[in-house]
């Protein structure tokens, strides 16, 4: 028999895996092998470990045969639990309870007994009850019980404990409740005092942003309204995870206003995210749902208009729209039949039905004259030094200094909309002083926080100014490179993604021009090795953003291409992380184009990476890629030996 200790080690290193494929097949594994081999005192702990994965990596409808296997262990064998499996018992049945709320192929009475069980459980262990009402009001909810607010009270009456949801997320939910049941007043409420408070977790504040957003729009407080969108946006920039139901609830702001514009970019960046396989059919549903409603908003003025879709193949926003419905119906029949009503498919049908209250989101003012003003035009007086100088320079430079410094105050604690402006304006008075360079890299950070916030025709103007500035004022293009490559994005979302990639081959061009005359001065006027290695990096760079772009126009072949030169140079110049991320990129459009064999090299090559750069959250994903590869080519001992590798 094993030793209990090392088959302990070893669920411990599945635990340390991020959530997906290879953490989920590593636990299966492990599972697998105690069952068979032993030591029964390790069960209790193997079983937690792959209902967490399940729970976690988006497979929550397996969680019910772990979690029943490791309940008949505390029954039968209570011997069998140690002090940590008995309190991890009841964060599982937290995990589960959910779950099968979202699972329609779980009968009502199943649901029920969980919840009595669960709550048994708890109270023998001595734990407080918050957890069981906080699920209790998501189960009323769920089945449109007409209790369901007399449940809630008792849940926000119920004193927090070590089982209660996280301290943010705790204000959030029950403002969504509220907000759900037409209590906008409250939920606003909560949120803002929450707001006021300051903290922050993995999905907070921007969930309750998101929502204060549309309550906002609700109760005609547009201003606020777009504030709170806005803000939304920045955190979403920034956050760690997807967000799926943030996303959707932006989406919902989006088709409300009419920006049309957004909502059909934002549903082709965010379908595959938000339709991710393996989650559970209310999970999807409510994803159905946010997609859906959202493209019928742009369909009923506009229903011809093009929508580029990987999930549906539909390539309209009305057959989008259909689509979705058709989708979200379908589930919501199963929930239906498990409730034995119909009030499912009639909060489908109400979610369809979006009020809309034009807004404009813009964030930078009209455009600039197209070209700068040569730095001769303006007029100089003769300096202390003799030198002459623009003659509102000294003025024009600490005005702009400190616009710059004010925008960058206002960046950094989010508020993308007022530092856009700055950042402009600082721009413009660094051109009246003469400062191109300045100047242009003044733009970039306006256009920047303009494309976060999905101002994209102004970011576009924005991005346009900054590179004609730093070409005139003769920039290192090593250092004009990444604002092309940040003026990708945009200019692809104002469909100018041709032009685009024009863009991209020329400042390539220029690189690659730059770094070969680098070579050939090299015995004669030195040029700095840093200098050079940077030509070289951003000509790769330049050449992986052409890639992904090049991917979105369906142009599968040169992407693989000009993907591949990228992640070659990259891992020549020892930059690990970015040659990882290419070589991901090419593994994916291999494995799209359906050659799995270089997808698999490809992915191998991507991971080997990554883990040079110490990426291992990371190159996980791209092994869950792989395993997920080689699974559904029925290569499962290949898949096998990953996770035995990596587990290693």
């Amino acid at each position: 028999m094993r030793d209990k200790n090392s088959v302990d080690g070893q669920l411990v290193a599945v635990r340390k895996i991020p959530y997906g494929t290879t953490r989920t097949v590593a636990a299966e594994r492990l599972v697998a092998q105690i069952e068979a081999e032993g030591p029964q005192a390790c069960l209790a702990f193997a079983y937690l470990v792959l209902v967490e994965a399940y729970a976690h990596g988006g497979e929550g409808r397996k969680v019910l045969v772990p979690y029943t296997k490791v309940l008949r262990l505390a029954d039968q064998s209570p011997d069998l639990l140690d002090e940590y499996d008995a309190h991890t018992l009841l964060w599982a049945a937290k995990w589960v309870v959910n779950e099968v709320i979202e699972t329609p192929q779980v009968p009502v009475e199943r649901v029920d007994a969980l919840l009595v069980d669960m709550e048994r459980r708890f109270v023998v262990a001595g734990a407080g009850l918050d957890a069981i009402w906080y699920l209790r009001t998501v189960w009323a909810d769920e089945r449109d019980d007409p209790s369901v607010q007399s449940v809630y009270e008792t849940w926000v009456a119920t004193p927090r404990d070590d089982f209660s949801q996280c301290s943010v997320c705790d204000p959030g939910d029950r403002a969504g409740y509220l907000y759900g049941w037409g209590r906008t007043e409250e939920a606003v409420r909560i949120i803002e005092q929450t707001l006021v408070e300051g903290e922050r977790c993995l999905s907070e504040p921007a969930d309750m942003l998101s929502r204060a957003a549309l309550a906002y729009l609700d109760l005609g407080r547009t201003d606020e309204a777009v504030v709170a969108h806005r803000r939304t946006l920045a955190e979403l920039d920034r956050a760690e995870v997807p967000l799926v139901g943030v996303r959707g609830k932006v989406l919902r702001f989006l088709a409300r206003v009419g920006a049309h514009d957004a909502v059909v970019r934002r549903i082709s960046d965010d379908e595959q995210v938000m339709l991710a396989q393996g989650e559970s059919a209310g999970y999807r549903m409510g994803a159905f749902v946010a997609l859906g409603s959202a493209a019928s908003c742009v369909a009923a003025t506009d229903p011809d208009r093009e929508l580029r879709s990987l999930a549906s193949g539909t390539t309209t926003v009305a057959g989008y729209a259909a689509w979705c419905r058709a989708q979200a119906d379908q589930i919501a029949a199963t929930f239906d039949a498990r409730y034995g009503d119909d009030h499912v498919s009639r909060r489908i049908a109400s979610a369809w039905e979006l009020s809309v209250v034009p807004v404009d989101l813009s964030v930078l003012s009209t455009p600039d004259p197209d070209s700068p003003p040569a730095v001769d035009r303006v007029e100089v007086l003769s300096g202390s030094d003799g030198r002459s100088q623009p003659a509102v320079a000294w003025e024009t430079e600490i005005s702009s200094t400190s616009l710059v410094e004010q925008a960058e105050e206002a960046s950094s604690r989010g508020d993308l909309a007022q530092a856009a402006p700055k950042y402009q304006q600082a721009g413009r008075d660094l051109v009246e002083a003469g400062m191109l360079v300045d100047a242009g890299f003044a733009f970039a950070e306006a256009a920047h926080c303009a494309q976060v916030l999905e101002d994209h025709d102004g970011a576009h103007t924005a991005f346009a100014r900054a590179v004609d500035l730093l070409a005139a004022g003769g920039a290192e293009p090593a250092l004009v490179a990444p604002v092309v490559r940040a003026w990708t994005a945009t200019a692809c979302a104002v469909g100018d993604a041709e032009a685009a990639l024009d863009r991209l081959a020329s400042t390539a061009t220029t690189l690659v021009t730059e770094a070969v005359a680098d070579d050939r001065s090299a015995g004669a006027v030195p040029v700095r090795p840093q200098v050079a290695r940077a030509r070289r990096h951003e000509a790769a760079a330049v050449a992986d953003v052409r890639a992904r772009t090049l991917a979105t126009l369906g142009r599968w072949d040169e992407a693989v291409t000009s993907g591949s030169q990228a992640a070659d140079v990259l891992e020549e110049l020892g930059s690990w992380a970015a040659a990882g991320q290419a070589s991901w990129l090419v593994g994916r459009l291999l494995a799209r184009r359906g050659d799995a064999g270089a997808a698999a090299g490809r992915y191998r090559t991507a991971a080997a990476q990554l883990g040079r750069a110490h990426q291992r959250d990371t190159q996980v994903k791209v092994l869950d890629d792989l395993v997920a590869l080689l699974r559904g080519a029925g290569l499962h001992d290949e898949a096998d030996e990953i996770v035995t590798d990596l587990l290693g």
